[in-house]
Order: structure tokens, then sequence, then C-alpha cells
């Protein structure tokens, strides 16, 4: 299977080729990784990628998005890539979840206990979940929720392990942790969720309401 991956949920937006099926393993062929911009270049990063791994864009089976939670422009951005490329060729998406990809990424690199995944929401407030890594794996051990900064620091107060991207500027003891491309591919490709690209959805926990503006009066 020949996936290409993008993950764009945080400041750190990286595009990857992964190669590979879960019975042989998976082989991340090239990442590209690069720090945000108003213009972030998502075309050109798939581009390098697809050239160091010498594929054409023809040739890929699956499309593997993050969905966050996380930069809201920036998911929507890999979601609507993924939509247009389905729509030419018919091909398979998958969108993976960012804690899960964080934690797989934490598990490999041989921590083990529990550690909280935190991902800053705004607003003052943070997405987290807490998740327990042993030997065997991960599993997540309760619902991906939004709490508030004095919570989180009480965690980290109490000795919690807190991880994830963007937090040292308001959490100096929680540690940086970024998702990577190369992990969303082996994780969508494990899991086999493929659905129409319309279909996914950012993860977004508040509910979206709007107030609309009042008729602008104009004096003349």
């Amino acid at each position: 299977m020949k996936i290409l991956a993008f993950e764009f949920s945080s400041n750190q937006r990286s595009v990857a080729t992964v190669e590979g099926d879960a019975a042989a393993g998976f082989r991340v062929l090239a990442e590209a990784v690069e720090a945000v911009t108003r213009q972030t270049p998502a075309f050109r990063l798939a581009d390098e990628v697809l050239a160091k791994a010498g594929w054409d864009k023809g040739e890929l089976d699956c499309m593997a998005v993050c969905l966050g939670p996380g930069s809201y422009t920036g998911i929507r951005m890999s979601l609507a890539i993924a939509q247009g490329w389905q729509l030419m060729t018919g091909g398979n998406v998958c969108g993976v979840d960012a804690p899960s990809c964080l934690a797989e990424q934490l598990w490999r690199s041989g921590e083990r206990g529990t550690v909280v995944m935190a991902i800053d929401a705004m607003r003052g407030e943070f997405y987290a979940a807490e998740f327990q890594l042993d030997g065997e794996g991960w599993k997540q051990l309760n619902e991906l929720r939004i709490t508030t900064k004095i919570e989180l620091e009480a965690m980290l107060a109490s000795g919690k392990k807190v991880f994830g991207p963007d937090l040292q500027k308001a959490f100096p003891a929680a540690q940086p942790l970024y998702a990577q491309a190369g992990i969303v591919a082996e994780l969508a490709a494990r899991r086999g969720e493929f659905k129409p690209a319309n279909e996914l959805e950012p993860i977004y926990l508040r509910e979206v309401s709007f107030v609309k503006s009042p008729p602008t009066r104009i004096v003349t």
C-alpha cells in the first residue's frame, strides 16, 4: 500500500510517504516537516515527499489525514486536499486523531506508565486525555475532553507527565511532542477505516455557534 499522509494539526506540520501493510510492516520513505506560516506550503511538501519516494500522485492507494484536535485551519486544509484527491482518483481516505498518534510515538520512544496528552484548544482551554503505556502497547484511559489551565497545572504539580504540541509557553514543565505524518499513515492503514472524504470531520469538542452581526448602517 502506498500512502500519502498529512499532519497539519499543530504549529509543526508534516507530510510523509509510507509504504507497506499490517502483515509486512510499514516503511517511511520520505517525510517533510516545516513550521507553520500564513501560507503553509502543503502542495510543495507533498510534491517533495512524492519525488523522494519516486511516486506519481496516480500511484497512491490511500491518503491519510490527522483530524486533530488542534489547528482548525490546518486540519481543514488537509481535509480539502484529501477530498480533492478522492474526487479525482476514487482512492481511499482515512482520518486519525492526534492523541492516538502522540501515544503511538511516545510508546515507540520507550516511555511507559500513565501520561496525559494535551493540546491547546485556545480560549485558555486545552484538550486532554490520559493514556496507559506498557510493554504491550498503549490504551486510552478516558475520553478526550476540554479542560482548564488550572486543572492541567494541578496534574503537573501532582507528578503526572504531560505531553503535547505548543504547550511549553503555558506549561514549562510539559514535554513537547508533535504528531508525525508517518505515524498518521501507519495508524490509518492498520485501522482501515476508509470512508468518503466529505464524511471526515475535524475533532472539535465545542458546540459550534455563530452570532449574526447586526446590519451595518451607512450614514451619509
